[in-house]
């Protein structure tokens, strides 16, 4: 139990972890500053993506109409000109 308390537990594995963790940010750590950049500017793409769908959908009815409105005009001009 001991020698499992040294080695896992003691000062010489708080060395050993932090030795480790050095490692995986000297790795990892240029590679930081574009990752979180990217990870903050994915929820406003979001946003910006959605808000134009909703602006999209607001406006489809009022597309319809106004072909509706054209295609009745277009008929009642072509039924005067008849």
């Amino acid at each position: 139990v001991e020698r499992y308390i040294r080695r896992n537990l003691g000062p010489i594995a708080l060395a050993r972890d932090l030795g480790r963790t050095a490692l995986v940010l000297a790795r990892f750590g240029p590679h930081l500053p574009s990752a979180v950049d990217a990870a903050l500017r994915r929820p406003m793409q979001l946003r910006d993506e959605l808000r134009a769908e909703r602006i999209a959908e607001r406006l489809m009815p009022l597309v319809w109409f106004a072909a509706g409105v054209g295609a009745t005009g277009v008929g009642a001009l072509l039924a005067s000109l008849l």
